[in-house]
C-alpha cells in the first residue's frame, strides 16, 4: 500500500482532548478523556440523532437488518505505482444559489463584480479536476409564483448560470428541496435554461424516466456514473412522473424502484457517484437513517456517496471501501459571514477502477457574496478542518493540516508533528446562529 508522510492531523484522540479536555461522540452520553485509549464502536445511536422532522422519510427502509456491518476503517489498497492517465479526479460542492441578491436586482454581486466574481478563488480548483459538480439548490428563471413560503423560494436568473460556467463546473445536482420551488413550470425552466447553458444536470427531468437517468462521463479510460436522490420530501407532488417534470424523490412507492437503479448501473459503469439530499439543516449531528441509508446505498453498488441539506459540513464515513460524506455543507449560499453555514469546503476525491486514491478538502468561507479559498495563516481555515475532524474522528477518519482526508486513520503512519487544534463549541456556535437568525425574522 502506497502510504503518505503524515505531517499531522487534528482529529487524533490525544491533541483534541488536550485542546477540548473532553470528548462526547456526538449523541453518546459517555464521556471519553484522555486517560481512555480507544474510542467506542461507531453506532447508529453513538453518532447519529433521529431526526423527528416529519418530512425527512429516509427511515424508509425493506427491513434489511444493516447493523451487523464490517469494519469501516479498512486500508484503501493502492498500487505502488499509478498511472495518472488511469485516474479520475472529481471535485465537488455544497448546496448553492445564485438568485436575485447576487443578480440584478438592487446592487446584485454580479452585477458589480462581474459572473468571475463568485467562484474566482476556486475556479482553479475545479478546472484542475476531470469533473465537477454542486448541489443546485433553487429554480432558474425570471419570474413566477413560489410554491414557498414568502423569503423561501429560490430564483436564479438565467444569466447567473454562466457564473458556474466560467467557473469549470460541469453537472447540478437537482434532487433537493428547491428545485420545485416556482412549481412544474418552474422545473421546466430550469432543465431549458441548464440546457441552454451548456449544463449537466442530474435527479430531475422533464419525466420520470429522465429523473431516474444515470448520467455517465467517461475520461482517462474510466466510466463515471452520477445519480441523485431527494430523501427529503415535503410532498409526493415533488416526484417526476410519466408526463410530469420533477425530480427523483425518494417516495415509499418508489424505494425498490431506486435501490434496483443504483444495482443497475453499478454494472454498467467504473465508479458510481450517488449524491442524497437529507438530514437536518444546522447540525452537525447526523440522523441513524442518514447512516442506514448510506450504507444500503453502498451495499446496493455506490462508489461514493455525497450528501447535502444541513447547510454545515457533518463528519466522513469509510464503509467497505466506500467514502461517505454526509454533509459537503454550503458552497455559496445565504449564510454570509457566518461561522456555522459560512465555514465549509471544496471537496476533491482521486479514484481508479479499483477505488478510492486521494481526498482532501479545501477549506472555504462564504462571505461578501463569494467562496473565498482559506489559507493555513487564517483562522477560519483550522476551523474547517477542525469541525469536519471532529465529526469524522468516531469513523476512523481524520483530516490533516493541508486538508488530506485520511481513511483508516488509526491504521496509518505515527503522527510526527501534532498541531494546534481549534477549540470549537459546535452546539454554542449553531445556538448563536439560530438566535441571529430569529432576530433576523422579528
Amino acid at each position: 500500500m502506497k502510504k503518505n508522510k503524515i505531517i499531522a492531523a487534528l482529529c487524533i484522540v490525544a491533541t483534541l482532548m488536550s485542546a477540548c479536555n473532553r470528548v462526547e461522540v456526538l449523541t453518546d452520553t459517555t464521556t471519553y478523556t484522555s486517560a481512555d485509549s480507544t474510542l467506542p464502536p461507531v453506532t447508529d445511536e453513538s453518532c447519529a440523532t433521529e431526526s423527528t422532522d416529519a418530512t425527512d422519510i429516509t427511515d424508509i427502509t425493506d427491513n434489511t437488518d444493516i447493523s451487523d456491518t464490517t469494519d469501516i476503517t479498512g486500508d484503501i489498497d493502492v498500487p505502488d505505482e499509478v498511472d495518472p492517465d488511469a485516474t479520475f479526479t472529481l471535485t465537488f460542492g455544497g448546496d448553492t444559489a445564485l438568485d436575485t441578491f447576487y443578480g440584478e436586482l438592487g446592487n446584485g454581486a454580479l452585477v458589480w463584480g462581474g459572473i468571475e466574481y463568485p467562484f474566482r478563488d476556486v475556479k482553479p480548483i475545479f478546472e484542475n479536476s476531470d469533473y465537477t459538480i454542486i448541489n443546485l439548490e433553487t429554480a432558474v428563471g425570471t419570474e413566477g409564483e413560489s410554491e414557498k413560503r414568502y423569503g423561501f423560494g429560490f430564483l436564479t436568473p438565467p444569466e447567473a448560470l454562466e457564473s458556474f460556467t466560467w467557473a469549470g463546473i460541469d453537472m447540478m445536482n437537482l434532487a433537493n428541496n428547491h428545485t420545485r420551488d416556482f412549481g412544474v413550470e418552474g422545473v421546466e425552466l430550469t432543465l431549458s435554461h441548464l440546457k441552454e447553458y451548456g449544463l449537466e444536470y442530474v435527479g430531475a427531468g422533464m419525466n420520470l424516466d429522465e429523473s431516474r437517468e444515470c448520467k455517465i462521463v467517461e475520461k482517462n479510460g474510466i466510466k463515471v456514473g452520477f445519480l441523485a436522490f431527494n430523501l427529503f420530501v415535503s410532498s409526493e407532488g415533488w416526484l417526476a412522473e410519466d408526463d410530469k417534470a420533477g425530480q427523483s424523490a425518494w417516495t415509499a412507492d418508489m424505494y425498490s424502484e431506486y435501490l434496483a437503479d443504483i444495482k443497475k448501473y453499478d454494472s454498467e459503469v467504473d465508479f458510481l457517484v450517488v449524491s442524497a439530499h437529507w438530514g437536518v439543516e444546522e447540525t452537525y449531528e447526523l440522523t441513524s437513517s442518514q447512516q442506514s441509508m448510506a450504507r444500503l446505498f453502498a451495499d446496493n453498488g455506490a462508489d461514493l456517496v455525497i450528501g447535502h441539506h444541513p447547510h454545515v459540513v457533518q463528519g466522513i464515513e469509510y464503509y467497505n471501501g466506500v467514502p461517505i460524506f454526509y454533509s459537503v455543507g454550503n458552497l455559496l449560499f445565504y449564510k454570509l459571514e457566518d461561522m456555522l453555514d459560512g465555514i465549509s469546503g471544496v471537496f476533491e476525491v482521486t479514484f481508479h477502477k479499483n477505488g478510492v486514491i486521494d481526498a482532501r478538502i479545501y477549506p472555504v468561507f462564504i462571505g461578501s457574496c463569494r467562496v473565498q479559498l482559506l489559507t493555513e495563516d487564517d483562522e477560519k481555515y483550522n476551523h474547517v478542518l477542525s469541525a469536519l475532524g471532529m465529526c469524522s474522528l468516531p469513523f476512523d477518519v481524520g483530516v490533516d493540516n493541508t486538508g488530506k482526508i485520511i481513511f483508516n486513520y488509526y491504521g496509518n503512519e505515527p503522527i510526527l508533528e501534532p498541531v494546534e487544534l481549534v477549540e470549537i463549541d459546535l452546539e454554542g456556535i449553531r445556538n448563536e446562529s439560530n438566535q441571529e437568525n430569529a432576530e433576523e425574522n422579528e
